[in-house]
């Protein structure tokens, strides 16, 4: 019971309160003129320094993105190098196969001894 009396005593309280101030703007329309002109005010400097918080994101994104991608190139051309480097190991192993088997080494075995 105790916890309803305080519910509808702060209903009232704030109802009280919501009438004054609509009866104040009622006859002050200049103070609404003031209040409207203050919040548009603040809500233009809020938006613009988000804005500026938005774009300095946007930059340093950016700036770490192109980074990102110059990293990706380099580490494709080093791919493409160990591909060939690949292949030609490839092409040394297969001539070593395919050469008959002698007592003495060949160049080519023994560079790679």
């Amino acid at each position: 019971m105790s916890e309803l009396s305080h519910e509808l005593y702060d209903r009232q309280i704030k109802l009280h309160v919501e009438d004054i101030e609509g009866s104040v703007l009622a006859r002050r329309p200049d103070i609404t003129d003031r209040l409207s002109k203050d919040l548009l005010t603040r809500t233009d400097l809020l938006l613009q320094e988000l804005d500026r918080r938005i774009e300095g994101t946007r930059a340093r994104q950016g700036g770490e993105l192109r980074a990102l991608r110059n990293e990706l190139a380099a580490l494709g051309d080093k791919v493409a190098s160990l591909g060939e480097e690949t292949a030609a190991l490839r092409s040394i192993l297969e001539a070593l196969r395919t050469e008959p088997a002698s007592s003495e080494p060949s160049p080519t075995r023994a560079s790679l001894d």
